[in-house]
């Protein structure tokens, strides 16, 4: 029945979503005249060749469209933790995942250009790998074969597969997709000074020979800067930063089936509301690798929210968000089309400030300008799987994970199926309806791993999942001291390592020598999973060499996929707890891999002083089934960090699972202030002070103009016992006091009193 629902009954989910009051569901607010497309036979034997950029060339800007920013955002609730919270984990986590990284079976250098910058980007056929970045005279492409990275003819322009005003010129920010469901080829680009973006669509997947291009040039109300595309099997997804409707961002549905067949087709657009204090923004469409969705399943669009930012004074200082959009495309009733959302989904806190809200630089090279952080976008690609039990997307941007303009990459997992166990109970034939259509936060990390025991900014990450649940993630890395130049580097986990961790070992894909003098190194980036075999990832980066840009194409995968295994999960994956409240329950399941079959025996080994039970000790893995664990905690038990070590073993084959409790046994205590406390002549912006408290995890502070504390000045959460007052008013007296907060409750409020100086 679980899986009947990812089916046959997306669409009743769809209706009742679409009938509820929130998320808000959008027609249409443009629709295209039908869009005749032209057809040219090519010989990609003898297509006219691209020259290979040297040091000294020129160099052609491609510009990035910001518009204006509003006013600066109101004063911010504090974040609980400036630093990342993601980074506060346990050392027992990182030697978990502190194993072998994948296997790499090719590493080349790639085509570069003459453009700044290059944005190399890549896809995957049957037989071929195609590059595709800004070139000269627009967008260039080149084919290389999948089996031993061989060039197959030479780098052209896409402009060169059409005769189709304006398409036969183009401009950049290229696109590559490979339609596996038709196993033909999309190259995008566009057109400058024009609203308008080219599709050349091929007719076959071996570009070795001739090949018959179908171009279609599509407008838009405005120009559809930084578009990115996707692959859905009832429509392409396009996201651009499109300034044509004020205060709007767009997204676009093309008609698939038509173009596929060579017809006019139309395009769909919507617009959502852009998020303030941010000039530049795209809405990331989700694009599936493997198996088609279910049947039905409408197209999804992803882009981050961090509300300190998007939402100041109304912010929720614990978390930030994701909003995930979903699209129903109708070509044949237009008007009958739905956008639905944003449907939110809470993360853990990110931090959006780097170098401000708005600045091209923000990433120290050893010399030249620092860098672009790109902070405002959710990377390319934002790749989806269905797995059949559940289906997962994988998405990626750039956060401060320090607090001092420090790049790191946050990643995020989301899940929709397996591990509905724990909402939908034992005995329900279905999940009940939520706002995100299922969808929900299975796992996140922040990866900034330290380089040396110094920490380096990493971005432009992208990230992808393959046939067996890993991931691998190739993303930028420079700093200015200790000097590393731009170079490309990769990471990833493989399905069985513990939640929410990137393996700190990194791959050095290209390391970087010298500098650019420009802050625009890049937009984006690109991996590709084979649809083939569904394991091998095709990264492409760019990296710095003797103060010129390069291009790096890197093939790697993880030696257990495809190979029969079984995997456990635990719901949550880590716990924080009371011992006073309630004993907890996790959520333990199990599920096939690659054709896996057999039962396995669960088995729990604890710290001192935790207690663990099992509902049942045996679990089948086809179907995926679970079974409750039970804990419990003796009076004895330590607060602070403790364990669950959970094995599964059926025959030979083990998986080992950890979930670590963080303890609470005690209401936190009565904190002492210590300053300043009934002293005179106090900074109109004191800093106040005051003794932490075991066990607590935050603590409340509360200033104000009265002793009954109804005249507040400052009502603030403070992760740590210091807290910096906003400017108060001179030779006034204030009244001050904390109290500490944990899971287990509220301890007593403390007060002093001080009196400003002039």
């Amino acid at each position: 029945m679980r899986k009947a629902w990812l089916g046959a009954g997306i669409a009743w989910a769809w209706a009742a979503m679409a009938g509820a009051a929130s998320p808000p569901a959008q027609a249409p607010d443009w629709i295209s005249a039908p869009v005749t497309p032209t057809q040219q036979r090519v010989d990609m034997r003898t297509l006219p060749p691209l020259p290979q950029w040297r040091p000294g060339d020129a160099i052609v800007e491609v510009p990035r469209a910001v518009v204006a920013v509003p006013a600066p955002p109101a004063p911010r609730h504090p974040r609980l933790d400036p630093v990342d919270p993601l980074l506060q984990r346990p050392a027992a986590i990182v030697a978990a995942n502190s194993t072998s990284p994948p296997a790499s079976r090719l590493s080349f250098d790639a085509f570069a250009s003459f453009q700044n910058p290059n944005d190399p980007v890549g896809a995957l056929g049957g037989l071929q790998y195609v590059m595709a970045l800004n070139g000269l005279n627009g967008a260039a492409f080149v084919v290389y074969d999948k089996s031993n990275g061989q060039q197959v003819g030479s780098p052209a322009t896409m402009a060169s597969l059409s005769t189709e005003p304006p398409c036969e010129i183009g401009r950049g920010d290229p696109i590559v997709l490979y339609d596996a469901l038709a196993q033909r080829w999309l190259l995008t680009q566009f057109v400058n000074g024009q609203n308008v973006f080219c599709i050349y669509l091929s007719d076959r997947d071996d570009l070795s020979a001739e090949v018959v291009w179908t171009t279609y040039a599509f407008s838009t109300p405005g120009f559809p800067d930084y578009p990115k595309y996707a692959v859905w099997p009832d429509a392409y997804l396009v996201g651009a930063n499109e300034p044509g409707s004020p205060g709007q961002r767009p997204v676009y549905a093309l008609d698939r089936a038509r173009m596929l067949a060579g017809e006019p087709a139309t395009l769909l657009r919507f617009t959502t509301p852009r998020l303030p204090a941010f000039g530049f923004e795209v809405l990331q469409p989700v694009e599936f690798v493997g198996p088609a969705p279910p049947a039905g399943t409408p197209g999804l669009f992803l882009r981050h929210r961090d509300d300190e930012v998007h939402n100041p004074a109304a912010n929720d200082p614990a978390r930030d968000f994701l909003e995930l959009f979903a699209l129903r495309a109708n070509f044949a009733q237009p008007a009958q089309s739905q956008l639905i959302g944003p449907m939110r989904i809470a993360v853990s806190e990110f931090d959006s400030d780097l170098a401000g809200l708005v600045s091209l630089s923000a990433f120290p090279q050893p010399a030249g300008p620092p860098l672009d952080p790109l902070r405002e976008v959710v990377m390319h690609r934002v790749q989806y799987r269905n797995f059949g039990s559940h289906e997962a997307l994988v998405a990626n941007w750039v956060t401060d994970a320090s607090n001092d303009d420090t790049g790191g990459i946050r990643w995020v997992m989301l899940q929709r199926g397996f591990g509905d166990l724990s909402r939908a109970g034992f005995e329900s034939a279905d999940p009940p309806m939520t706002d995100t259509l299922g969808w929900q936060l299975a796992q996140e990390g922040t990866h900034a791993p330290s380089d040396g025991g110094v920490q380096a900014d990493r971005w432009m990450g992208a990230i992808g999942i393959d046939a067996g649940g890993n991931l691998l993630l190739g993303y930028s890395i420079v700093r200015d001291s200790p000097a590393i130049s731009v170079g490309f580097r990769s990471s990833g986990r493989e399905w069985t390592d513990q939640p929410g961790w990137m393996r700190p070992h990194e791959t050095a894909l290209a390391q970087g020598s010298g500098n650019i003098g420009n802050t625009r190194w890049g937009d984006y980036h690109d991996l590709a999973i084979d649809p083939v075999s569904g394991c091998e990832a095709w990264m492409i980066g760019g990296f710095v060499r003797a103060d010129a840009r390069a291009n790096r194409v890197s093939v790697q995968s993880w030696p257990s996929c495809g190979q029969p295994r079984f995997a456990l999960s635990a719901t949550p994956p880590n716990l924080r707890h009371c011992t006073l409240r309630p004993a907890p329950e996790l959520l333990i399941e199990a599920r096939a891999v690659g054709g896996f079959a057999g039962n396995l025996a669960l088995s729990a080994n604890t710290s001192p002083g935790v207690i663990a039970q099992f509902a049942q000790s045996t679990l089948a893995t086809q179907p995926a089934s679970g079974t409750r664990l039970s804990l419990a905690f003796a009076p004895s038990v330590d607060p602070g960090l403790s364990s669950v070590s959970l094995t599964g073993q059926s025959g030979p084959t083990t998986h080992e699972l950890t979930v670590f409790l963080d303890l609470l046994t005690a209401v936190p205590a009565t904190t002492n202030l210590l300053a300043p406390d009934g002293v005179t002549g106090v900074s109109l912006t004191p800093l106040l002070t005051w003794q932490a408290v075991s066990q607590t995890e935050r603590y409340r502070v509360q200033l104000a103009r009265d002793a009954a504390f109804t005249d507040l000045v400052a009502d603030a959460l403070a992760p740590l016992p210091v807290y910096i007052a906003p400017l108060l008013q001179p030779d006034r007296e204030y009244h001050w006091r904390v109290r500490s907060e944990n899971l287990c409750g509220i301890g007593p409020w403390r007060s002093a009193s001080f009196r400003t100086g002039t």
